[in-house]
């Protein structure tokens, strides 16, 4: 997902001030519920895309009152009154960035063949946490055209140890010789 300058401004806010007052995690768990509801809701996402801020605002704040804290509140108003509600998925996704490199969280994005052993995650998720030094979150995704093997994508360097990748080269050298 392509993150625009204005989701990461408010992302960033938003993660000043949970980081100030303490609340990063209940931020995060308050931000998954909004997300989630909205995504699950279809009324919700019709509000959402009512051109008028103030009845978007007069809708919605009575409705998420008792389920979020009153800075999640403050930050859904804000997003609202300036029209950004279409941000919110990529001030989301850049919010989980922030937190999960406040708590020295790495994600990897594995791609085999197909789904590793657990043994094998596991293997692999300590030698990563060993090499990178934080607690990584392994997320396997299964793609049969590399045929065997895997790539490993992290803080967008890419390891690519796939079979096809091998044949690949293979092919380059020999074409060139």
């Amino acid at each position: 997902m392509i993150i625009t300058a204005t989701a990461q401004k408010y992302a960033r806010a938003l993660f000043e001030l949970a980081k100030e007052r303490e609340q990063t995690d209940a931020i995060l768990a308050d931000f998954k519920s909004f997300i989630t509801l909205v995504e699950s809701n279809p009324d919700l996402k019709s509000v959402l895309k009512l051109p008028d801020a103030k009845a978007r605002e007069k809708i919605l704040l009575p409705v998420f009152q008792n389920r979020f804290s009153d800075l999640f509140l403050k930050f859904i108003s804000s997003v609202l009154k300036n029209n950004r509600q279409i941000l919110f998925p990529q001030i989301f996704s850049d919010y989980l960035a922030r937190h999960d490199n406040f708590n020295n969280r790495i994600q990897a994005e594995v791609t085999t063949a197909f789904p590793l052993p657990k043994q094998t995650a596991q293997d692999l998720k300590a030698k990563l946490e060993q090499l990178l030094k934080g607690d990584v979150r392994i997320e396997n995704k299964i793609d049969s055209a590399i045929l065997g093997g895997m790539i490993i994508r992290v803080n967008g360097q890419v390891l690519n140890a796939s079979v096809m990748n091998k044949f690949e080269n293979l092919k380059t050298f020999l074409t060139k010789n």
